[in-house]
């Protein structure tokens, strides 16, 4: 895992100031901040706010989990979809094709990911704490 000589991470939260508004939350990295917009402006007719977490942080750097973690340690809100649209910036696409011992350590990674979604999802649903009930989790 190497770092870039600039990484950076965008937290967004449209209508922040309202936080039982609808709500879909965007992951991903350059490539998906530049269509948060756009994705915006289709769901606003149906009164959603589309709040946005990226980072140019490689997927396999503990510090991306990190980050992700206290981006969603805000439990007032809460997501009816997670998109998530990651690899593109790091070119995950071509280096997954290309080397089996690379595929599978993102494929474990992403799986990591799914999960920890998953799990907050589950825990709201069943009346729990959501976010920072499971931040403590460990993505190693």
């Amino acid at each position: 895992m190497t770092r870039e000589n600039v990484e950076w991470t965008n937290g967004w939260r449209d209508d922040a100031d309202n936080p039982i508004k609808r709500r879909w939350l965007l992951i991903g990295d350059s490539v998906a901040r530049e269509w948060r917009g756009r994705l915006q402006e289709i769901v606003q007719p149906k009164n959603i706010s589309v709040d946005f977490f990226a980072t140019s942080l490689h997927i396999e750097d503990p510090a991306f989990f990190k980050e992700l973690r206290h981006f969603l340690s805000y439990d007032e809100y809460r997501y009816e979809i997670v998109l998530i649209n990651w690899g593109g910036h790091h070119g995950w696409h071509r280096s997954c094709a290309n080397d089996e011992k690379i595929y599978l350590s993102y494929k474990t990674q992403y799986e990591n990911l799914l999960n920890y979604i998953k799990d907050i999802a589950l825990s709201q649903k069943n009346g729990g704490g959501g976010y920072s009930e499971l931040n403590a989790r460990s993505f190693k």
